[in-house]
């Protein structure tokens, strides 16, 4: 695909903060506007869709659709994934892959997938928060010869295989989020499981 210049003016303090952002995460400012631009161009009719929705000033539409898309983004991992994973000591372990909210039910779910490279031994991280509590499953996905786990003893944690996944998923409920074991320790578990 054919590539085009545009010309990016920016003022003083934005092309500053640009600058410094550029270098904490070790890009050139060119490459990371480009890279701006790219992610918006990717989700552009979605954007197009609801920017009435997210306009929040009848002036300089484009800029409060941007702003919202930005702090509610920026908020959204301050508020919500960053506690979550610094809690289950698995900050830095863990990417989002997704959100979702049941305003009926009263249920919000966050789904993470590890990231390669993890010290961790689970695949696949699920919190939903609801009236009743706090649930969190860990997804850990078998080798294709490995067999499911048949335990020759009852366990002290839920487990079940999901055949259609080959996979193990170790669960725990609380009512809060403190109540809820670090994923190191629920390594262990799967540990424990694959041995019995």
């Amino acid at each position: 695909m054919k590539k085009q210049v545009l010309k990016i003016e920016l003022e003083g303090e934005a092309a500053e903060k640009i600058s410094r952002l550029a270098e904490r995460l070790g890009v050139e400012p060119a490459r990371l506007l480009g890279t701006l631009a790219d992610v918006t161009s990717t989700y552009w009719r979605e954007i197009a869709e609801w920017a009435e929705n997210l306009r929040v000033r009848r002036h300089n539409k484009h800029v409060s659709v941007f702003e919202e898309l930005y702090y509610y983004g920026v908020s959204l991992w301050r508020d919500i994934v960053a506690p979550l994973l610094e809690r289950l000591n698995a900050k830095g372990r863990f990417e989002l892959e997704g959100i979702d909210f049941d305003p009926d039910e009263g249920l919000l779910e966050v789904e993470m997938i590890a990231l390669e490279g993890s010290d961790l031994k689970a695949d696949r991280l699920v919190v939903t928060w609801s009236p009743k509590g706090v649930h969190m499953e860990v997804y850990y996905y078998l080798e294709e010869d490995e067999e499911p786990p048949r335990p020759s003893r009852p366990l002290d944690f839920e487990w079940s295989y999901l055949p259609d996944e080959h996979a193990i998923v170790i669960s725990h409920s609380a009512e809060t989020l403190s109540g809820l074991p670090p994923i190191y320790r629920v390594d262990r578990e799967a540990d424990l499981l694959r041995k019995l």
